[in-house]
């Protein structure tokens, strides 16, 4: 599997817009499967397929008749996007990288309070790339890239997605 990942697109063969079989046919039988999951105030029904050997989680959208709207890497660090930002990095040189290869500040979102004592949790999204980088570690500053998201890209008004081609 080629382990580049493509903003607003996807990995490899898997693309946004894909149903759970055509993802399954591509990836092969999932380590498991979770139905109509539901996150926070979303009141959409989500499935998720997991990965584990292969550090991928793709996630399914009731509101989009189950399409593919989310991929999550961890776990690898083959995993990038451009080559240039790969799990395992700094936050600080991941942060900098990502502003270079979008073009945009980012959004940051502190999750520490939310997550166990003695880690800390931020994530950052680069909206108009569709791309969430999450970081982890005990220590202000050396924060490591634990996780990096993925979705599709909308339309301006946020109210449709556009599927790649």
């Amino acid at each position: 599997m080629n382990k580049t990942i493509k903003p607003l697109i996807g990995i490899d063969k898997v693309k946004f817009g894909m149903t759970r079989e055509q993802v399954i046919a591509a990836l092969g039988q999932p380590d498991e499967i979770d139905e109509d999951q539901q996150y926070g105030d979303t009141p959409d029904d989500t499935t998720t397929v997991f990965y584990y050997d292969n550090g991928i989680s793709c996630s399914f959208e009731k509101s989009e008749k189950y399409r593919l709207m989310e991929i999550s890497f961890e776990d690898d660090e083959e995993f990038n996007i451009a080559g240039k930002i790969k799990l395992g990095m700094s936050m600080k040189d991941a942060l900098a990288t990502a502003v270079e290869l979008f073009g945009e500040e980012e959004t940051e979102d502190d999750l520490t309070d939310d997550i166990e004592e003695g880690s800390l949790l931020r994530s950052f999204t680069f909206y108009n790339n569709n791309v969430s980088l999450w970081f982890d570690g005990e220590k202000k500053g050396e924060e490591v890239l634990e996780t990096i998201q993925i979705g599709p890209q909308w339309s301006e008004d946020g109210n449709t997605v556009i599927w790649p081609k």
